[in-house]
């Protein structure tokens, strides 16, 4: 994530001082489902947030980092036993909007590195653990309205491929994230 703020930081330095750069940052909360279904049952829909910083570069051409923050509780059956599941991911992703006046439809891909963490509290498991690392594109569209310069409000569906191999098996994490954002955005 350091690595992809410099970055962001270089290339705005390496602009055409003529051009006008856009700086833009806040956060995005939301739904975030589960498509493996059996995880689906144990933790059902859940809330993410996700804070963001991009960079206008260009007329509607963008480069940006987040940062993907899900933490949800459930009950494994058939002994009713505490679990939770935390998944979190670094993002880079490049965006394109549209500019048709106060309302701003955008499209954005990218790639990111999620971590996985499932802890299940049990007499018989003694606080079973499964950690996994993985990583993908990300696909997002959505519309954003300058409300007060330099205030924007944003809504956003985000669609994560994301399969990871804790043991023997796939576990399918990925699945649609559906939120609203508040931001700031200036020139530079």
């Amino acid at each position: 994530m350091k690595k992809a703020i410099i970055s962001i930081c270089a290339i705005i330095s390496m602009s055409s001082s003529a051009q006008a750069i856009g700086l833009r940052f806040g956060a995005f909360f939301g739904i975030r489902t589960l498509n493996d279904s059996a995880l689906k049952d144990i933790y059902g829909q859940g809330t993410v947030l996700y804070p963001y910083l991009s960079v206008e570069l260009g007329k509607g051409f963008g480069i940006g980092v987040s940062y993907e923050l899900y933490n949800r509780s459930g009950t494994v059956k058939p002994y009713s036993e505490s679990t939770q599941l935390k998944i979190n991911g670094k993002e880079i992703f490049l965006s394109y909007t549209f500019y048709l006046g106060t309302i701003r439809p955008y499209v954005h891909a990218g790639f990111g590195s999620y971590s996985y963490n499932q802890t299940i509290v049990s007499d018989y498991l003694a606080g079973y653990s499964v950690n996994a690392k993985s990583s993908g594109l990300h696909f997002a569209g959505g519309v954003v309205f300058t409300i007060l310069k330099p205030v924007q409000v944003s809504v956003e569906a985000k669609y994560v491929p994301l399969n990871v191999h804790p043991f023997e098996d796939k576990v399918d994490l990925g699945g649609w994230r559906f939120s609203a954002g508040l931001g700031l955005a200036f020139e530079i």
